[in-house]
């Protein structure tokens, strides 16, 4: 039985939401959700709000230059990847034409990134025409900065 004296222990891994169902007793959402959706839907919907956070982190500012604000989302090289992705797609509809579009802040920094991922996301910017002026990576995983400079 749990009292206040009990010490509270919490599962590893995110957070989860405890939902009441008619007729049954409490249980974490993911339990059931799973049986309601298929793991492609669930990866869907996890991307979905994957893409949905990295599009509100991107924005203009008056001289409709681009400021990106990716970090502390310990993100991995893999994320990286993920991300360079969605953004080559991303930044086709942005319109800017023949106009050169400039990032004037570029913020990675609280992540986990190493040099390969620092690559990446150079390589990203380079491969869309976009000039970073301000690139921030402190707070990463980054040894050699040789392979990218």
């Amino acid at each position: 039985a749990w009292s206040w004296a009990t010490p509270l222990v919490l599962e590893p891994g995110p957070p989860r939401i405890l939902m009441a169902q008619p007729g049954r007793a409490s249980r974490w959402a993911g339990t059931w959700r799973d049986e309601l959706m298929s793991e492609a839907d669930i990866a869907h919907g996890e991307r979905g709000w994957r893409e949905a956070t990295w599009a509100a982190r991107l924005n203009f500012d008056k001289d409709k230059q681009l400021k990106v604000a990716m970090n502390g989302l310990n993100m991995t090289d893999e994320g990286i990847k993920e991300w360079s992705t969605w953004f080559l797609q991303y930044s086709a509809t942005l319109g800017h034409g023949h106009t050169a579009l400039r990032a004037t802040l570029v913020d990675f920094a609280e992540n986990q990134l190493t040099s390969a991922g620092a690559a990446t996301l150079l390589k990203t910017f380079s491969t869309c025409g976009i000039s970073v002026y301000v690139l921030k990576l402190h707070h990463n995983l980054i040894k050699e900065a040789g392979c990218f400079a």
